[in-house]
């Protein structure tokens, strides 16, 4: 129950206690809201649920300037909308005049909206805060700065902050209404539910508009005829009786209270609500499972400074999904479709900005919170998943009674991968491989793409070749000391021209990024003319100096190759062309992979950790189609080749040098093209003989997601170490993101801490015997 409920729970029975008459539906909603007023905030941008509501109602009736706690930038765009037509101002304290705009609009006013502010307020902003104007020869005044200005009752000031748990000194707390925009589980899932329902039922939500409407304009109507009787009794003379004016508007009032906003019309709205209330909670499931999505996806941020998702590209995500799933007449289908397809879509669409070792960890979490929320994992059976056993009585009471099927947990845990796939699917543990097509279909003129970088990885080969197909021309730039104005320039010029601008390496670039993040934010101002086929391209290293406001607001992909032999091979088939089939074979590929993928065994598999790219991949396949393009393959000129300079040239261990070659000479052999010959002694990987792309992609779905060691050359043995090390960093990652207030082990859990402590406290505080001596 969220915290305000609960406070007014605590009054409801206090003031019952005290005699004092009181509702027991008591809602801060109904006492200061307009049904009215409120859908016309809902059409400017705030959320629909009680929290955004209540919100709203404090921002607008406090009798100091709100402070609003703004971290998903909802408050931020319901004051734009909301005061867009009252000529709003918008400053930051780090402009060079803000102060000038302030009296401006102080003297004019006009709203005043303050952004990302910190946690220190600037003194010269007091006398705004108190409100400390006076009257001298009969204007109104401010002191601002040095000077008086003259104070226009219509001026508002509002203040946002994007910082999630501020922490405001008590000087600053007095003097503005702090309000809580961050949003809750609950809240997100009123939110999302409002959207459901608009989109799945927009006959309901209509009907419910048009009353609203209708029964604001009979109240209008009846406090009109409740004004004008008092107006006619205050000015009667002699009896009231005499006055036909008076009568007859007092039986007018009697006939629009009896028939009107008291009579049909409250019946009506009734029925109509309940109408609502029971649809809307059809669709609850939706709503809550979307509420799960989201919290998980936020919770990433804690695992990587790079993996920004806003709230805002959420609901466009989970909306647009909604639009666009299949149709059905059975609701429970329907309910059915929107469950699948908003998870997959969200999973999708959120792990291709994700690196390889993270996409796993957040399927899983996925898997998990969404069991918690149904109620098929309980909060004990997950923290000692996480945490290991709990203290002794704790376990005692877990267990105590029949053992239940979901205790079985305690005992027995599946392999990650196998879970999440009995649990949500099969399509949650792969990743289809990603190309700049499908990423250019999600970006705009005013979207960036970000590529995330990993060692060794570089997209720029990709991005030129893309832009060449598609006929744009494309500029980029390697950010570093002193790039930062000629890339301005640069972006400054494509909006004009429609040029294709990638920036490389930003996060060598430090000292620019907020110049950046300023430039990009104009390209959402209505008064910037952007060419419609303009697009930015940035790449970077995970940092915490690249701008949260741009990764927000971007489509994100990482750029490193996927995990696991199936992937790799499925991946590089995707990039083979009809055309070219027949000069990437399969078995050329298989060399490559396992290059790489012998890395996860650690010191087992390579000395020395190397990152072969695909650029690697690329030039070795240019080398061999060059040597057999006489028909004669030379076997020993390919192994020294490939060897020695293509992947041997990052090899620098001997060891690892001679590993290299043995490789080789498995796959650079004569009998490779012997019918029926296999990579492994298990038979599963092998070169198929078919002649067409499609049998290869055929072939490669049916492999293994799991790889056997044989394949690496490796015992069994070796997989130990490396599972270990899998199993350990999935739990330490996933711990990152939870809350730290539950108890480790057999320790004592915070809140027993803080009890004891006050306890001794307590325990010191003479009594009143003592202090009188």
């Amino acid at each position: 129950m969220h915290y305000r409920q609960l406070l007014i729970d605590q009054w409801i029975v206090r003031c019952q206690e005290l005699g004092i008459p009181i509702s027991a539906s008591f809602s801060l909603i109904n006492i200061l809201g307009n049904p009215y007023e409120i859908r016309l905030w809902n059409a400017e941008g705030l959320p629909r649920d009680t929290v955004s509501t209540e919100n709203g109602i404090l921002v607008t009736r406090g009798r100091r300037w709100p402070l609003m706690i703004d971290p998903q930038d909802q408050a931020n765009r319901w004051i734009r909308s909301k005061e867009t037509k009252n000529g709003l101002k918008v400053i930051k304290l780090t402009d060079s005049g803000f102060l000038r705009t302030l009296e401006n609009a102080i003297r004019m006013g006009m709203p005043v909206l303050l952004e990302e502010l910190k946690e220190t307020v600037d003194p010269a902003l007091e006398p705004i805060l108190l409100k400390q104007t006076f009257v001298a020869g009969g204007r109104t005044l401010i002191r601002l700065g040095d000077s008086d200005i003259d104070y226009n009752k219509k001026f508002r000031f509002y203040m946002t902050t994007k910082m999630a748990n501020p922490h405001y000194l008590p000087e600053v707390c007095i003097k503005v209404t702090i309000i809580n925009f961050t949003v809750t589980k609950s809240g997100l899932e009123d939110q999302l539910l409002s959207d459901v329902v608009r989109l799945e039922r927009p006959d309901l939500e209509e009907q419910r508009n048009q009353l609203i409407v209708r029964i604001n304009a009979d109240r209008n109507q009846l406090k009109a005829i409740e004004d004008r009787i008092l107006k006619l009794l205050f000015n009667s003379k002699g009896n009231i009786l005499d006055n036909e004016e008076l009568v007859q508007t007092l039986q007018e009032s009697k006939v629009r209270g009896h028939c009107g906003v008291l009579g049909v019309d409250s019946r009506i709205a009734e029925a109509t609500e309940l109408m609502i209330n029971a649809a809307r909670e059809r669709y609850r499931p939706v709503a809550t499972r979307g509420s799960v999505m989201y919290f998980v996806i936020a919770s990433l941020s804690e695992i990587d400074p790079m993996y920004q998702f806003s709230l805002k590209y959420f609901k466009q995500l989970f909306n647009s999904t909604i639009e666009i799933s299949e149709k059905s007449s059975v609701l429970e289908e329907r309910l059915q479709i929107l469950l699948d397809q908003t998870l997959l879509t969200s999973y999708t669409n959120v792990s291709r900005g994700l690196f390889e070792q993270h996409k796993t960890i957040y399927s899983f979490m996925l898997c998990v919170d969404i069991m918690r929320q149904r109620g098929e994992v309980s909060d004990a059976e997950w923290q000692h998943f996480l945490r290991g056993a709990p203290p002794l009585d704790k376990v005692v009471r877990l267990i105590d009674g029949p053992v239940s099927q979901s205790n079985g947990t305690i005992v027995r845990c599946q392999p990650i991968k196998e879970f999440v796939i009995v649990s949500l699917g099969k399509q949650f543990v792969e990743n289809p491989p990603v190309d700049l097509a499908t990423l250019y279909s999600d970006m705009s003129p005013s979207t960036p793409l970000v590529f995330i970088l990993s060692t060794g990885s570089d997209p720029m080969g990709a991005f030129q070749r893309f832009a060449k197909e598609r006929g744009y021309l494309d500029r980029s730039i390697s950010l570093g000391q002193g790039q930062g104005p000629i890339a301005e320039k640069m972006i400054l010029e494509a909006l004009k021209s429609g040029n294709w601008i990638f920036l490389q390496n930003c996060h060598l670039a430090v000292s620019w990024m907020l110049a950046m993040e300023e430039l990009i934010k104009t390209f959402t101002e209505p008064d910037t003319v952007i060419h419609e086929n303009f697009r930015l391209f940035l790449s970077s290293m995970p940092t915490k100096v690249f701008p949260v406001t741009v990764l927000q607001n971007s489509v994100k992909v990482t750029n490193e190759p996927p995990k696991g032999l199936r992937a790799n091979v499925r991946r590089a088939f995707t990039e083979i062309t009809n055309n070219f089939f027949e000069e990437h074979i399969l078995g050329r590929q298989w060399r490559k992979i396992i290059f790489g993928e012998r890395k996860k065994f650690g010191p087992l598999g390579w000395n020395i950790r190397y990152e072969f790219n695909d650029s690697d991949r690329e030039c070795a396949l240019l080398n061999q189609n060059l040597y057999c393009q006489t028909g004669h393959i030379p076997w020993d000129a390919l192994i020294y080749i490939t060897g020695e300079i293509t992947y041997g040239g990052r090899v620098t261990d001997a060891w690892d040098q001679r590993c290299l070659r043995t490789i080789l000479k498995s796959f650079f052999s004569p009998v490779t093209l012997d019918p029926g010959y296999t990579f492994s002694t298990s038979g599963v990987y092998f070169a198929p003989e078919a002649d067409r792309l499609s049998d290869y992609n055929r072939y490669i779905e049916n492999l293994p997601l799991i790889d056997d060691p044989e394949i690496f050359g490796m015992h069994e043995n070796a997989n130990l170490a490396f599972q270990r090390l899998e199993t350990m960093t999935l739990i330490n990652t996933i711990l990152e993101v939870q809350p730290r207030s539950s108890a480790r082990g057999g320790g004592k859990s915070n809140d027993e801490i803080v009890h004891e402590l006050a306890d001794s406290i307590l325990a010191k505080i003479p009594g009143e015997r003592e202090r009188r001596t």
